[in-house]
């Protein structure tokens, strides 16, 4: 049954600490302009309510997102496991818990725990979408052994074939903007750089020690990296 309920109070109080040990997320009000306000109100509202089938109009209602937004949200959140879309306007909530299991997957589907580099990870077509990007970023961050990364190293990898470096970059401050609010990754104390979250660190030995070693990946387009300062001034 699709979710058109009115919710009170008492629907919004999950057990998130039952769930990988993540800190119960508060529930604030929020105002409209309150992009992440509104996406931990959500995940608050789908832990407590695992496998409920849910409108886009009923979540853009309740936790007061802009249509265009929520789109993004809901399109990472499917990537990662979190939820599922079962049409082009209702989602099935699975659970921060999932995304382990949809890791593990994405492992086998792309033969990332063979030490290989995903032939279609790096984005060659114009027309960068959020699905097609968080799913080459997820692809990025499972292939390094070590939890940490440069975001800004992983958005020349993935723009090699297109030189959309920008927009590429731009799109994935987005995501991981998304990533962060659920916890599944964090920012670091430098600039740029972010880590899995231990709790999803459960991971295949690897041989790719980081992102400078996967540029240059034998399965990589052949191309000797630079330091990311004599190619991105600006983000130097």
């Amino acid at each position: 049954m699709i979710c058109g309920f009115e919710p009170t109070p008492e629907s919004y109080t999950p057990n998130l600490k039952s769930l990988l040990s993540i800190p119960t997320f508060p529930l604030k009000p929020c105002k409209p302009e309150s992009f992440r306000q509104s996406i931990l109100n959500l995940i608050r509202f789908g832990e407590q309510n695992i496998g409920i089938k849910v409108s886009l109009n009923y979540i853009c209602e309740t936790f007061h997102f802009q249509k265009r937004r929520l789109y993004d949200v809901i399109n990472v959140f499917d990537i990662v496991g979190i939820c599922v879309k079962l049409n082009l306007e209702t989602i099935e909530w699975c659970g921060l818990k999932n995304v382990i299991h949809k890791f593990e997957s994405l492992r086998k589907r792309y033969n990332i725990c063979e030490n290989q580099i995903p032939q279609d990870t790096i984005i060659s077509d114009d027309c960068i979408s959020i699905t097609q990007l968080t799913l080459s970023f997820i692809k990025c961050i499972l292939s390094l052994k070590v939890p940490c990364f440069d975001i800004r190293q992983i958005g020349m990898f993935l723009s090699r074939s297109n030189n959309r470096f920008k927009t590429t970059l731009c799109k994935l401050y987005q995501i991981s903007h998304i990533l962060e609010s659920a916890g599944i990754i964090e920012k670091t104390p430098l600039p740029g750089e972010l880590m899995l979250s231990k709790h999803f660190l459960a991971r295949p030995k690897v041989e790719i020690l980081s992102v400078t070693e996967l540029l240059n990946h034998r399965d990589a387009p052949k191309c000797i990296f630079q330091p990311i300062s004599t190619l991105i001034p600006q983000l130097a």
